[in-house]
């Protein structure tokens, strides 16, 4: 694990098998930090409850991360941290899940912040409840949004993107015409 002034890297070693017990250590270091001292990277690998990794995104939300990259493995499906959407320092946003996947909030409340995102990168989205993301990406949505990378978005029917955003979509499972 790396840990700097700036940047938190709990992913580094490949080796390291999905685990919880790091993230007593990333709390505490989080909850050590000067308020003041904004946390330029924090990635993270781990197997978490939702409330523990909500609860350690909402941390680094408030230590003002600008790049958040989050690969996780739950015991059940999630919803998308909301902490995320309001965040106004967060540049890029990287959440991969392993198992089982998560889903999405409604539009109407992805559409009410994002204001300073500029990559976003999901996998294994579940959106068997909201299939049309038609209206999702668009330039009042997410105002700076340069690259979204979609991979493993299951039940999405219809993608429509009327930004200037560079679109990364892979995922054979995913049902996109």
């Amino acid at each position: 694990m790396g840990v700097s002034s700036t940047n938190i890297d709990q992913s580094s070693d490949e080796k390291r098998s999905f685990s919880s017990k790091p993230m007593d250590f990333i709390n505490q270091v989080l909850a050590l930090r000067d308020k003041h001292s904004d946390l330029r990277i924090l990635r993270v690998r781990a197997s978490l409850s939702f409330s523990r990794l909500n609860g350690l995104i909402r941390l680094a939300i408030r230590q003002n991360v600008q790049e958040l990259d989050v690969e996780v493995a739950t015991n059940d499906y999630f919803n998308f941290p909301r902490s995320v959407i309001s965040s106004e320092t967060l540049r890029v946003f990287k959440l991969r899940s392993r198992s089982p996947g998560f889903r999405l909030p409604p539009p109407p409340v992805m559409k009410a912040g994002f204001r300073s995102l500029q990559s976003l990168s999901l996998s294994l989205v579940y959106l068997s409840s909201q299939p049309s993301l038609l209206d999702l990406f668009t330039d009042s949505s997410f105002p700076r949004l340069k690259k979204l990378s979609l991979d493993n978005c299951f039940g999405l029917k219809n993608l429509k993107d009327t930004t200037t955003t560079e679109i990364l979509y892979e995922g054979k499972r995913s049902g996109h015409k």
